[in-house]
């Protein structure tokens, strides 16, 4: 499926020249192709005997519609498809996590994560002070299941040693970089082009945790 893999990085491409250049349509278009068309490339790499990635990136495409439809109701309910694709890797890193010899919680992982939510707690009392508070507590919640996820990704990454899970890591934070980017701009003013550099992070990020999390999936049949 390598002819897919390349259509998948050039439909990308196009992406982001659409979301410069062209118009809503054609980037709702350019943007709900790709979550399908990756689906279609790894298919044969182990993702249709996947039922739960499937189904997460059935959310992500979801996700990625209501977005790409502007501000308001759409949005907030991509968020909810959003944080659906997220719980199916919460188990995911885990599962991985107990899977460790002797499983824990390095230091690293503890200082990565108290200092993001740290920021996180901080940035959403500061930038969204005029949210209904419903909102503001499911944006926290959202953001402090990402940052857990990450951190879990990490603590599993420094314990063993394998590309796998450093690309699932890697990926994942691109991921959460991404949707850091996108509400910052949202909620604390507007940041130059949310959706371009939040695509460019998120995107190539998906395919990362894809393509690593189909190898660990292989290796634990094997």
């Amino acid at each position: 499926m390598l002819l897919a893999k390349v259509a998948w990085w050039l439909f990308f491409a196009a992406h982001i020249c659409v979301l410069l250049y062209g118009g809503d349509l054609l980037r709702l278009f350019t943007g709900g192709v790709l979550a399908p068309l990756l689906a279609f490339a790894f298919w044969k790499d182990g993702l249709k005997k996947q039922k739960l990635l499937l189904a997460a990136l059935f959310f992500v495409w979801l996700g990625d519609l209501g977005l790409l439809m502007g501000e308001g109701l759409a949005q907030d309910i991509a968020v909810g498809f959003y944080f659906l694709m997220h719980l199916v890797f919460t188990g995911k890193f885990f599962a991985d996590f107990q899977q460790v010899r002797k499983p824990k919680i390095p230091i690293g992982s503890m200082v990565v994560w108290m200092a993001m939510i740290s920021v996180l707690i901080v940035g959403s009392r500061m930038c969204m002070a005029q949210q209904p508070w419903v909102m503001h507590m499911l944006i926290v919640l959202y953001g402090v299941m990402l940052i857990t996820n990450f951190s879990i990704s990490l603590s599993v990454t420094l314990q063993r040693e394998s590309i796998s899970y450093f690309l699932q890591m890697s990926g994942y934070f691109m991921i959460l970089l991404s949707d850091m980017y996108f509400s910052t701009s949202k909620f604390c003013g507007s940041l130059p082009y949310p959706l371009v550099l939040g695509s460019v992070l998120y995107f190539p990020g998906l395919f990362m945790l894809y393509r690593s999390r189909l190898w660990l999936e292989q290796a634990a049949e094997d």
